[in-house]
């Protein structure tokens, strides 16, 4: 979550209290990706329980972003449109991020040269699966094309969406006809959705939160050092993003619980993170138990903003 690279493990568990935690090298981190990869069923069961955990109510974001490697061993590396503007194969990670919880939801990953509607009716069908059944998909032009947007309005797909039209359709040249043509492309654009009962507003606000789900694929490789994968098989590269999937959780669990108590006034992330880490645990006591270093003023201001206990218990 904090950006180190895997291979540095090791140190950061030396610096960090973990009781009861094996050491892992850059080897023993590699088995345990693997590990993870292979076991296929554990993975689907976590993701279902915790769909069901998130139940979101309202729209869930859809995006999908590419991520390069140099890696030839990995079925899903192909090429395809890479969205880094980089000249490298790549796999694509597609991602579900609930609008309400603003939480991740759930992620699949997908041939590099896939980019069309087939993601979205698989990724239905797991949530599904999921035992979510009334979601709306928001989705971005890039998603846009006739042959979509008809596949997905088909009783058979029937997928709830809302997207932009491109102003190079002649439906929304026509939509917009009677606008001066300087200002067409400026501060206009035309949403399209299958799903009944919503206004006007309501429309429009699932879309302008959709760049939620494009944040999270920035901290995924900006913050997160997921800009390469740096695996060389398929089970390693299955579970080390299962990994960065769970690191993002948390991380967007930490970015609620501080914007809940407002200490984004105060701390970054990473800030409110290094402040924590000042506190220490010795294990110098004749009986065993551990000492817990004294709680600045700071501190418990983290843990405590208002009077209530938010990160730790007590």
């Amino acid at each position: 979550m904090e950006g180190t690279p895997f291979y540095l493990y090791h140190y950061w568990a030396d610096e960090n209290y973990f009781p009861d935690t094996n050491k892992l090298d850059s080897s023993a981190i590699s088995n345990l990706f693997a590990a993870i990869g292979r076991d296929e069923k554990r993975r689907f069961d976590f993701m279902e329980k915790w769909a069901q955990h998130i139940n979101p109510d309202k729209a869930l974001f859809f995006d999908i972003s590419s991520i390069s490697s140099y890696s030839t061993n990995i079925d899903f590396i192909e090429w395809g449109y890479n969205r880094d503007k980089e000249n490298l194969p790549q796999i694509n990670l597609g991602m579900v991020f609930c609008e309400d919880k603003k939480l991740p939801v759930n992620y699949c990953l997908y041939p590099g040269s896939i980019v069309d509607v087939t993601t979205l009716k698989n990724c239905k069908k797991y949530l599904t699966n999921f035992g979510l059944n009334d979601f709306l998909f928001i989705l971005d032009r890039g998603f846009f094309s006739t042959a979509n947007v008809l596949e997905m309005n088909d009783k058979d797909c029937c997928i709830s969406f809302i997207q932009p039209l491109p102003f190079s359709l002649k439906k929304a040249k026509r939509n917009i006809r009677n606008i001066n043509s300087s200002l067409s492309r400026s501060g206009y654009y035309i949403l399209a959705t299958n799903k009944t009962g919503m206004s006007h507003e309501e429309v429009l606000t699932h879309y302008r939160n959709k760049d939620l789900v494009e944040k999270v694929f920035d901290v995924l490789k900006n913050e997160m050092d997921g800009k390469r994968l740096r695996t060389h098989n398929d089970h390693t590269t299955t579970g080390k993003l299962f990994v960065m999937f769970i690191s993002l959780v948390i991380y967007y669990e930490i970015i609620r619980v501080m914007n809940q108590n407002k200490l984004f006034k105060t701390y970054t992330i990473k800030e409110l993170l290094y402040e924590l880490r000042k506190i220490k645990i010795n294990h110098i006591a004749k009986d065993g138990k551990p000492i817990v270093s004294e709680v600045s003023k700071k501190q418990k201001t983290i843990f405590n903003p208002t009077g209530k206990s938010t990160f730790v218990n007590g």
